[in-house]
């Protein structure tokens, strides 16, 4: 069967609606931890049917740089050499590189 949903977006979805949800696949199978009343019934169909599988401008940013090989400690060490060392320059280099990886979500 065909991915229909993103399972731990719309697991984060019923969550925040209040609903008691213990699983979700990407196919849409919920598993609740109790049956739902009728207003949570309609409650999870409404959340179920207004999720979006469209990524997130941050899920696009993420995929772009876990993609490009960068990894998270490519990231953090510049960073702490610039605020604990006051030394940009590392900094500055990754800040170039990925304004070059990012520029095609840019335009």
């Amino acid at each position: 069967m065909k991915d229909i949903y993103d399972s731990k977006k719309l697991t984060k979805e019923l969550i925040k609606a209040g609903l008691p949800v213990e699983s979700v696949t990407s196919t849409g199978d919920i598993l609740f931890t109790r049956d739902l009343t009728k207003s949570e019934r309609k409650s999870a169909d409404a959340v179920t049917g207004a999720h979006d599988t469209a990524m997130t401008d941050d899920e696009i940013i993420l995929d772009i740089i876990r993609t490009s090989g960068i990894r998270l400690t490519d990231l953090i060490y510049p960073l702490w050499l610039k605020v604990m060392h006051d030394d940009s320059t590392q900094a500055d280099e990754l800040k170039t590189k990925l304004d070059q990886l990012l520029s095609s979500i840019h335009t």
